[in-house]
């Protein structure tokens, strides 16, 4: 049941709507030529998150333009109850934005096997973000700073990913163009300062942003014996 409204593109938009009972799929043309840009807001901007919700909220979805016959754009949205529809295209290199605004951090200092100190980062999803892709896409973020490791094999060294800014820690992800910002105390960025390193774990299995202290480490140890934690050293230079 295809359904339109709006001017014609070569002067202002048109949206066009088509529903069965397998897809919704959803178009957006205007006429600028210049394709849209995903953004990753800051927790104070007011705008800036239309993408990152077309990703969250659509099986698939992408870009296209020119049309061949008219100079505008085209975004496609599409519902199919699976997530292999359209692959993202406007940051084809980095984690999809609908990984990206599921990922949750934590930090914490520990001891490392030769008794020195070390600052630790576990980064892994919530049960927001479902899926059998949810793995794959966790695997290709792995890929993406370096190809981490399992518990047992050599800890690779990343490339330089945490940048230290007054008391915070950000941590730069590949293809991302807003850092993510890791939780901090003082204790632990003086730690991070000064070892210029970090312990990268990267979790395959969510764990609720509001995980406390004890479900952090029921976490940790189910996923060690599962062999679902990747490793890397994260430096800051």
């Amino acid at each position: 049941m295809p359904w339109s409204t709006g001017p014609s593109p070569a002067t202002g938009f048109l949206v066009k709507l088509d529903v069965d009972e397998d897809e919704v799929r959803l178009e957006v043309h205007d006429s600028r030529r210049q394709h849209p840009a995903a953004r990753q807001a800051a927790d104070t901007d007011l705008s800036g998150r239309g993408l990152t919700l077309v990703s969250v909220l659509a099986d698939g979805w992408g870009v296209s333009g020119p049309h061949p016959v008219q100079e505008d754009r085209l975004v496609l949205l599409q519902g199919h109850g699976r997530d292999d529809v359209m692959p993202v295209t406007l940051t084809p290199q980095g984690p999809e934005l609908r990984l990206l605004v599921s990922l949750v951090s934590w930090t914490w200092s520990g001891t490392g096997p030769d008794g020195r100190e070390v600052a630790n980062i576990l980064i892994t999803h919530t049960p927001a973000l479902t899926g059998d892709t949810v793995e794959a896409r966790m695997r290709r973020l792995s890929d993406s700073l370096g190809s981490l490791t399992g518990p047992r094999e050599v800890v690779p060294e990343l490339d330089r990913c945490l940048q230290i800014v007054g008391d915070q820690v950000l941590m730069h992800l590949p293809g991302a163009s807003r850092r993510l910002r890791l939780p901090t105390r003082r204790s632990w960025t003086e730690l991070v300062a000064r070892n210029g390193e970090a312990v990268l774990l990267l979790g395959l299995d969510p764990l609720p942003q509001r995980a406390d202290a004890a479900r952090l480490d029921s976490y940790l140890d189910a996923a060690l014996t599962a062999d679902r934690l990747l490793f890397g050293r994260a430096r800051t230079r």
